[in-house]
């Protein structure tokens, strides 16, 4: 996958990348009335948190970070599979980047940062795929 971006910081070399399988979950909000959605939202959030600091075996990170998150949807089924170009086609969609991210924060702040004020840079793009996933990388910013 391929992506161009504007860089605003020196990004360095690649600490950590890791994969959650399955579809791609937003951030819930707080008002959320129905406290069985939310009991399952914290659930999987806290599955999610633990995988990821199982995979990454290291100190908390303190220091600053880019984020580069790739969000692989599913294709609807009001959508012909053939017309549309797996990881290459642009999901533009419901759920939004922008929520998509925040639960991506919330699962890392609880596995492997100390706060999330040191992720001062996040590039995150959503695709059309048959495998739904999201793959996290992150970078030592320089």
């Amino acid at each position: 996958m391929s992506f161009k971006q504007i860089q605003m910081f020196n990004v360095g070399p690649k600490l950590f990348e890791f994969t959650i399988d399955g579809i791609p979950v937003q951030a819930l909000k707080m008002s959320s009335s129905r406290s069985s959605i939310w009991g399952m939202y914290k659930q999987h959030k806290a599955k999610v948190a633990i995988d990821i600091a199982t995979q990454f075996n290291y100190e908390k990170i303190n220091h600053a970070v880019h984020l580069q998150v790739d969000f692989l949807l599913p294709i609807p089924s009001t959508l012909e599979s053939n017309d549309i170009r797996e990881e290459e086609e642009p999901h533009l969609k419901e759920p939004t980047t922008g929520n998509l991210i925040r639960f991506v924060e919330e699962a890392l702040l609880d596995s492997i940062f100390e706060d999330i004020v040191t992720i001062p840079s996040i590039c995150a793009v959503k695709y059309y795929s048959s495998n739904p996933k999201t793959t996290i990388s992150i970078y030592h910013l320089e």
